[in-house]
């Protein structure tokens, strides 16, 4: 009876990509006592994508919280690996961070609030400790970090889920993935095998499965597209660069650049980002994470085969390694996949709960390899993550709202302007266009449809005065403001303004309305509804570019807030449009009920959507009203 009910619970789930995150989703998994498929497009093992290599940085020592935090997962998993493989894969040599004030007190921060190993070297401290950093005179070092030897952990994974009882198939191509009304998820294969894959691999064409794992890197973005979710990712073609000591320098100190008295580094300023390691089998490695964009699937590119920004590095290396010939030895490729804001995506599909996946790695994905497989294997098998994931979900991303009305069937064309709305004695609505867009949308003069909403924002004025409805709305400018900590501040107040500590708020007055939000990838928020007015055709006037009412909000930081820098450290500007009451407006044209519109800014979504079919709205709309302003459907044309 146990067998049965542990075969009842048991779920067969296939993991597509045998990299570092397919091989630890697959290893936790089936220590769970799941059976897992694992495919992989390539002979295993192979350098086309973003796993292979001899070696990873792994540290805590990440500007971003969240990122250290699970790190606090990886660390011990890898330990784990390690401990059942029997073999070395981790060189602990620590890591120094070097370059901008800023970037060392980010770093700083986020250790010392995590409770997390650090150590401030500067000076002599930092030139006997590791003589081939002297140059740098301060850095702060995270301990605990150091060296994944890459191929050797790959290695280990796959014997570990071999002697756990996987499949794994190489050569074999997803080439659809299919959710099945049953709840299962059927994908379509195609491949042409090898000596590890069978005669039956070879010629499947198709394998059924409770749930899926996208780990597929650099190619996540075309299955998932055929699911319906067009996501930011960005596979770019990266060189690693091995740098050798010059000839002359003698044999005592060519040491220096081995673990023991050398670390890894990440060094940041305002306009580098720049990472090396110390010399192993290889020459010492100094690289960046940038590279020209490519198609994985047409690797070799001639930009890709040119070592990319070869003279940035030459420099840096000049600049700080003046005992390294300024020529890379030695050079690897492989591919990243970036996101927008350089973080990970994982996730999963909005309507198909039963496939998840990771993707966007952005050069992160190895060291957290084992923490990103630990919460793939929950969310695959029905368990919610036991980490919270909102700060690598994809609908991060504003594109996640247009993925599921793609998914829905809708059709979004883009740079398409609508000139005109003009109703139709046949109770249709004709709409003029012009655009400059796409070959269709530039050839498109018009559209007809059975009804309209409009939700243009700063432009809904123009479109509405041509239906004979003025109506009292004024862009503005608004210039939101973020404030960092000042210098000095002790690190165990610096989590204070986190999501944890910190709520957003509402404060008003007799003369001030403002409101702030905690501190995510930004520092914290504190703005005001308020700013100049403007032409949304022409934005970028002397007033926007100058931060609005800064002196009000400068002052109230200072009253309110005096452990920020009363200066914001970012701005960011968008555009708000304003009624005489602050309030919406949501209605219908009054002599053309199928023209429908929202302005002066979800469930305004689904009131439109109600009006828009002819049905009541299921709120009561008065207080939202056009006619609530008595000039609003006044004009001579109604």
């Amino acid at each position: 009876a146990a067998a049965a009910q542990q075969q009842q619970r048991q779920k067969h789930v296939a993991v597509v990509g045998c990299g570092v995150n397919g091989l630890c989703t697959a290893w936790q998994l089936l220590e769970r006592g799941h059976r897992v498929t694992l495919l992989e497009q390539f002979p295993v093992p192979h350098s086309r994508g973003s796993s292979h290599g001899h070696s990873r940085i792994t540290r805590y020592a990440y500007k971003e919280a969240e990122y250290a935090r699970l790190m606090r997962r990886a660390f011990p998993l890898w330990s784990r690996l390690e401990s059942l493989s029997g073999q070395r894969l981790f060189i602990n040599c620590g890591m120094a961070s070097l370059g901008s004030g800023a970037y060392l007190r980010n770093i700083s921060e986020v250790l010392e609030s995590n409770s997390m190993p650090l150590e401030r070297l500067s000076g002599q401290s930092l030139a006997s400790r590791f003589p081939r950093l002297a140059g740098f005179h301060d850095c702060v070092l995270d301990p605990s970090a150091g060296i994944l030897l890459a191929d050797r952990c790959l290695q280990a994974l796959r014997s570990r889920v071999a002697q756990l009882g996987c499949r794994l198939r190489d050569c074999v191509r997803v080439t659809a993935i299919e959710p099945q009304p049953d709840g299962s998820v059927r994908l379509r294969l195609s491949g042409s095998g090898t000596a590890a894959s069978t005669a039956a691999a070879a010629s499947a064409e198709e394998l059924t499965a409770d749930s899926v794992v996208l780990a597929a890197g650099a190619w996540a973005g075309q299955l998932l597209s055929g699911l319906g979710l067009d996501l930011p990712l960005r596979p770019i073609g990266v060189t690693a660069m091995y740098w050798r000591l010059r000839q002359a320098d003698g044999a005592a100190v060519t040491g220096d650049f081995r673990p023991e008295k050398f670390p890894t580094f990440v060094y940041e300023d305002e306009k580098l980002h720049v990472y090396g390691l110390p010399e192993l089998e290889y020459p010492g490695m100094i690289c960046m994470h940038d590279g020209p964009d490519l198609d994985p699937d047409i690797r070799e590119a001639r930009e890709q085969r040119e070592p990319y920004y070869l003279s940035e590095l030459a420099d840096f290396v000049k600049r700080w390694f003046p005992d390294l010939v300024p020529e890379p030895a030695v050079t690897e490729k492989c591919i990243y996949t970036l996101t927008p804001d350089s973080g990970l995506i994982v996730d999963r599909h909005p309507s198909h709960r039963n496939i998840v996946f990771v993707c966007g790695c952005s050069g992160h994905g190895f060291k957290l390899g084992p923490a990103i497989g630990q919460l793939l294997s929950e969310m695959a098998t029905g368990q919610p993550p036991s980490q919270d994931l909102a700060f690598m979900s994809a609908g991060r991303f504003k594109h996640a709202l247009r993925s599921r009305v793609a998914q829905l069937g809708g059709r979004l064309r883009d740079c398409v302007r609508v000139t005109a709305i003009e109703p139709q004695p046949d109770g249709s609505v004709r709409l003029r266009l012009s655009g400059s867009g796409t070959a269709a949308a530039a050839s498109a003069e018009e559209l007809t449809a059975d009804s309209v909403v409009l939700a243009a924002g700063a432009w809904a004025g123009q479109l509405l005065s041509g239906l004979g409805l003025e109506l009292p709305l004024r862009p503005i400018g608004v210039t939101a403001m973020y404030w960092r900590l000042r210098r000095g501040e002790g690190a165990a107040e610096t989590g204070d303004f986190g999501p944890e500590k910190f709520p957003t708020f509402d404060y008003q007055d007799k003369d001030f309305h403002v409101y702030g939000l905690p501190e995510l990838e930004y520092p914290g928020m504190i703005c005001m509804h308020d700013g100049p007015d403007l032409d949304p055709d022409i934005r970028e006037t002397r007033e926007q570019r100058e931060p609005y009412y800064l002196p009000e909000l400068t002052d109230f930081v200072r009253r309110w807030f005096p452990h920020l820098v009363p200066e914001p450290a970012v701005t960011e500007k968008c555009i708000y449009t304003l009624t005489p009451d602050r309030g919406l407006i949501v209605d219908r044209h009054p002599k053309h009920r199928n023209i429908l519109f929202v302005c002066g800014c979800s469930v305004i979504g689904q009131l439109l959507s109600e009006m828009a079919t002819g049905q009541p709205p299921s709120e009561d709309l008065a207080f939202m009203s056009a006619g609530r302003f008595k000039h609003g459907v006044t004009s001579a044309k109604l």
